[in-house]
């Protein structure tokens, strides 16, 4: 479900591409995206049938192994989960009954909306500070008031609204979204204030920036290690490697390939391959040279 996001992202390259002249365009810095981009899609494809899995519109029926409605089931699936389904309290609706016409809302604002606003705080916090300093030096500039907006920033402004609009619909869990409200933020206190950071070196506020972001992501990261460590009682070895008992694994053999099957929970980083899922009649294997293609019967 984080594919789709980005794909807000590639819209910059389509307005780079529409702005620039051909004979500029066609650079290593192009090429070098190109390439990652294909590798990306054909990744894609190869292990699901899809270009973007779970979306059903850009899967190729004609593959063997594309399994058109179970990609529309999984849609389906992880866009309830995304909204908080298993967050209901009372009387639990089916996963279409959930996500039409925005019964999730209630169920998700007392939970995922609550851990948006409160992750985004920092960032919040950051950027107040950082413009109070702004504002509070440009008193010492002259007057600049013939600076207009560069053209760029509503660009940004506007894929990313698009984007912070397609995440809240779609899959507004905060982890998915991230970026693109971040960037919406940090792109609307760049337009509002944009005369005054102007006045400054803009290589000394993107340091800024920089040092105060990662100061703020290694400060959270610190405070969930050693939370878990000594609020929570949490064993000292972190982070721990869990390794489960083979006792509890089964395994099947599909066309000379071992699968195990762990009915119980999640199989760990002990067996390849492993599944919490009984695939034993449910799955075909062939193989194409080194390569074995694992395909949903």
């Amino acid at each position: 479900m984080i594919k789709p996001t980005l794909i807000i992202s590639f819209l910059l390259f389509i307005i780079y591409f529409f702005n620039k002249k051909f004979e500029q365009i066609i650079n290593y810095k192009t090429i070098i995206f190109s390439t990652f981009l294909i590798i990306w899609l054909v990744k894609n494809l190869l292990i699901s049938g899809c270009f973007l899995y779970p979306s059903e519109n850009t899967c190729i029926n004609s593959l063997e192994w594309t399994n058109a409605q179970q990609t529309k089931l999984v849609n389906i699936e992880s866009d309830a989960w995304s909204k908080g389904w298993i967050d209901q309290k009372n009387e639990k609706l089916d996963y279409q009954s959930y996500i039409k016409n925005f019964n999730w809302i209630e169920t998700w604002s007392k939970v995922h909306l609550l851990h948006v606003l409160k992750d985004l705080l920092p960032y919040v916090i950051i950027l107040f500070f950082l413009l109070l300093i702004i504002r509070n030096k440009s008193k010492e500039y002259d007057n600049f008031t013939d600076i207009k907006v560069d053209q760029y920033y509503y660009y940004l402004f506007i894929i990313y609204l698009c984007g912070s609009f397609l995440w809240f619909l779609k899959f507004p869990l905060y982890r998915y979204g991230y970026s693109s409200l971040i960037i919406l933020l940090v792109t609307i206190t760049i337009i509002i204030n944009f005369k005054e950071i102007n006045a400054f070196k803009k290589e000394i506020i993107y340091k800024f920036i920089i040092i105060l972001c990662f100061f703020a992501i290694f400060s959270k990261q610190s405070f969930r290690i050693t939370k878990k460590i000594f609020f929570q009682n949490k064993d000292l070895n972190y982070p721990q490697v869990v390794k489960f008992s083979s006792a509890k694994i089964d395994k099947f053999h599909i066309n000379g390939t071992d699968i195990f099957y762990k009915s119980d929970g999640e199989c760990g980083y002990d067996y390849t391959f492993c599944t919490p899922y009984n695939l034993e009649k449910k799955l075909t294997i062939k193989r194409i040279g080194s390569y074995k293609i694992f395909i949903s019967n």
